[in-house]
């Protein structure tokens, strides 16, 4: 169909534009430590089990759910903390010509969802990021740590606001060439066979009447949508940054 044969277009695009650049494969580990939600009316929705779901395209990491703390389920605020902390892992390859003194954009997506009594994942909220952010600008063997705060863009008409707490690390792995084969990004233990698996699936809940009487609050582009802060928190939490250096973990698995 139309969409496939753009995707394959672009897809091919983006090679030819990289064919003589340098090519840089890193390790980058999320710890998921808490999920924060405001909901709408906690007497009319609460959630139930939740996950973070991390992809690109086709290559797809599910957390594990966090355990959602007693004192917050009788209030809209939500807290759910991973006991212990989560960790997920990927390699992803970035690039720039020599020249250059930044990576290329390289964008991956984290949804919030929650799992249904129906065994189904519905999106409440989501959040793009830029791997290439988190890349250290000088390659060297430490690895680069970033503690954050990600306000995400929300999906579900049941929530307000949704942050997601995890410390992100930077770890380099190899240089080569753009279309060297050992130069792939994947994620280090991705079951595929899962991936139809984590589909969206669209909440009945938040399909609007016809006609609605206003927009749906994630339809709204007008609304604020994701914001990163960096921590520990103090001053303008916004540009202040933790970043600390450890010695190189183990090889890619």
């Amino acid at each position: 169909d139309k969409n496939a044969m753009a995707s394959a277009l672009a897809k091919v695009t983006r090679k030819v534009g990289r064919i003589g650049k340098d090519a840089f494969k890193f390790r980058f580990t999320v710890t998921f430590e808490s999920i924060e939600l405001t909901l709408a009316n906690h007497k009319a929705w609460q959630p139930t089990a939740l996950s973070v779901r991390w992809f690109r395209n086709a290559r797809v990491v599910q957390s594990d759910s966090p355990l959602i703390a007693d004192s917050t389920k009788s209030g809209n605020d939500i807290n759910a903390v991973w006991q212990p902390e989560v960790e997920e892992s990927l390699l992803v390859t970035l690039y720039k010509d020599g020249k250059a003194t930044t990576f290329e954009e390289k964008s991956y997506k984290f949804h919030i969802e929650n799992r249904d009594k129906d065994g189904k994942n519905k999106v409440l909220a989501s959040f793009h990021m830029d791997m290439a952010d988190y890349a250290p600008e000088t390659v060297s063997k430490d690895v680069t740590s970033h503690s954050l705060s990600m306000a995400f863009k929300v999906k579900s008409i049941k929530i307000k606001t949704a942050t997601l707490n995890v410390v992100i690390r930077c770890e380099f792995m190899k240089q080569g060439k753009a279309g060297d084969e050992d130069m792939m990004s994947t994620f280090s233990a991705v079951q595929m066979d899962n991936v139809h698996d984590f589909e969206d699936e669209v909440d009945e809940d938040d399909i609007p009447p016809s006609p609605p009487p206003q927009a749906p609050r994630d339809e709204k582009e007008e609304e604020p949508s994701e914001k990163v802060d960096h921590k520990p928190k103090g001053g303008d939490a916004r540009i202040q940054e933790w970043i600390s250096q450890a010695p190189v973990a183990a090889a890619v698995a």
